[in-house]
């Protein structure tokens, strides 16, 4: 939706920070979080996407962006044995794994 206060953010300043859901502290799922620049797709990358909802709607009315990773990390828990396990991905160190007991 064009007129919304994230395609306002995204204009004014293009970085994003996208999170999984968490449904509680204790769950034990697993996050994922992707980091990086947003850019407003242009219109034949829009017509690409066969079905998408923005088909529908006028393009002024519809802002589509595309996200370029720039960092990639998931978050996995053991929580029967207090252990977390970052496993991370950027461009230039590349894939890394790290774990560490928690709290």
């Amino acid at each position: 939706m064009a007129w919304s206060a994230k395609v306002t953010d995204l204009r004014r300043d293009p970085r994003y920070a996208l999170h999984s859901v968490v449904t509680g502290p204790d769950s034990g799922e697993g996050e994922l979080k992707l980091y990086g620049p947003a850019a407003q797709a242009g219109q034949d990358l829009r017509a690409a996407a066969a079905g998408a909802w923005w088909l529908a709607w006028a393009p002024e009315k519809a802002a589509v962006f595309t996200l370029h990773i720039g960092q990639a990390m998931f978050i996995d828990w053991d929580t029967s044995r207090g252990l977390m396990t970052v496993h991370r991905w950027s461009p230039v160190p590349g894939y890394t794994v790290a774990s560490r007991p928690y709290p």
